[in-house]
């Protein structure tokens, strides 16, 4: 999965839940359809999710530089740690991404 295919995985699964939520409250289709735009553009700024993304693939090629110069890193350890800990989409963006360019 790349980086803009997860953003945009979370902005409709955003989107999809505010509609779902909205639509009962007997809002016009105009009004939900602004309230949900300015929702989402506010929590996708304020959860980070587009720097998220940029971190976790430019994570990969820093932890492939440091397997060849310092495979025993305590910093490489924690990256393994960290990316076993971590769910599907974030795990993919880590590693999925890189196995890819191989």
């Amino acid at each position: 999965m790349s980086a803009d295919a997860f953003i945009e995985q979370v902005r409709t699964s955003l989107r999809r839940s505010l509609f779902q939520r909205l639509r009962p409250l007997g809002l016009s289709q105009d009004e939900v359809n602004r309230l949900v735009s300015q929702a989402t553009t506010r929590a996708m700024a304020l959860s980070g999710v587009q720097e998220l993304a940029a971190v976790a693939v430019a994570a990969g090629p820093v932890a492939d530089a440091l397997q060849t110069a310092a495979p025993d890193s305590p910093a490489l350890a924690n990256y393994r740690n960290i990316g076993e800990q971590v769910r599907g989409p974030i795990r993919q963006l880590m590693f999925d991404e890189r196995s890819e360019e191989v």
